[in-house]
């Protein structure tokens, strides 16, 4: 399962005596009859299932399969590989590549080791803008920060940042580098909004920055440097 729709199962069988049908099982249930192999199954949600096929004796045959959901893509790849966090995808990139990321939650801290491009849903729109369904990077109560970038030429565009805070990078984004291009954001209830300790000339623009007021050492700032 992808930001592009639902998972779905391709079902080989041989043997027996047609014709055959099809049963599943699990997050969503269904049926066929008169059934060839190979069969796909579609729109399935993320899950485990059970497949059982029926041949024309009404002998059986039973298998299990599991839909992932891997919402963070690849586009550079060809073709793209799926990922089911932003951090897998960061560490499988290699510098220059660009990541997407579907709407949704994201509990983790995302250390941003080489020059990436890494896009949230509303990538290109400005955080005062109309915007869909957001990618968020939520800190946990401050368990942890967003995103540590440590590496050159970094573009973190269109996600909704919350939560952050509590640990030696203090805020909502942080930066240590050179190049680092922060934009059409929301920073939302961090400890800082952005951190930006860079060594370097680095672009923060068009993000919205709303109640970055946590506890903690110079907390309350919106743009830190």
């Amino acid at each position: 399962q992808t930001c592009a729709g639902l998972g779905s199962i391709a079902v080989s069988f041989n043997g027996g005596f047609a014709p055959y049908d099809i049963a599943w099982s699990g997050f969503a249930s269904g049926s066929a009859m008169g059934i060839t192999s190979p069969y796909t199954i579609t729109a399935l949600a993320a899950g485990a299932y059970s497949i059982t096929v029926t041949d024309d004796n009404g002998t059986t045959a039973t298998s299990s399969a599991t839909i992932l959901n891997l919402p963070v893509t690849n586009t550079t790849d060809m073709p793209d590989t799926y990922y089911a966090t932003i951090q897998a995808a960061v560490n499988a990139a290699d510098p220059g590549e660009v990541i997407t990321v579907c709407a949704g939650t994201y509990d983790e801290q995302v250390n941003v080791n080489k020059s990436l491009t890494i896009q949230g849903a509303n990538a290109g729109i400005a955080g005062n803008g109309v915007r869909g369904t957001e990618s968020i990077i939520d800190g946990n109560n401050a368990a942890h920060s967003g995103f540590v970038i440590t590496a050159a030429n970094v573009t973190i565009d269109g996600f909704k940042v919350q939560n952050c805070g509590n640990t030696i990078y203090e805020s909502g984004i942080y930066t240590n580098s050179t190049g680092t291009m922060i934009k059409n954001n929301i920073l939302f209830n961090n400890e800082k909004g952005v951190y930006a300790s860079n060594t370097g000339a680095s672009t923060v623009q068009y993000n919205l920055f709303d109640g970055n007021n946590r506890p903690g050492a110079a907390g309350g700032i919106s743009l830190y440097s």
